[in-house]
């Protein structure tokens, strides 16, 4: 989904401000979040071959596009994931989704 933060908030900033009191946040760099899923391996199926292409083209997008890219995680067990940077404009942008760990 797409994200955009209040204006004025910096990218860690933005992860901050997604989160409930109490709640634990986890930035990081951009590499974090998507460099595992974006790498090929050799005993990859064809599918994950894919998947990690449409990775590693996202990865591109957002390097490409934004500046001072991030990636954080919010909560835990229902854990909001967001890869937000700084477009032209000024505004923190970036996505979100949801990743359920157990």
């Amino acid at each position: 989904m797409p994200f955009v933060a209040p204006a004025g908030l910096a990218p860690a900033d933005a992860c901050a401000a997604a989160a409930q009191p109490g709640e634990a946040v986890d930035v990081a760099d951009l590499g974090r979040a998507l460099d595992g899923p974006a790498t090929a391996r050799p005993w990859m199926s064809a599918a994950e071959l894919e998947a990690a292409a449409r990775f590693a083209a996202l990865r591109g997008e957002v390097e490409s596009r934004l500046t001072g890219e991030i990636s954080c995680r919010v909560g835990r067990i229902q854990v909001r994931v967001l890869i937000l940077g700084a477009a032209p404009s000024g505004l923190v942008v970036g996505l979100r989704t949801v990743a359920v760990e157990t």
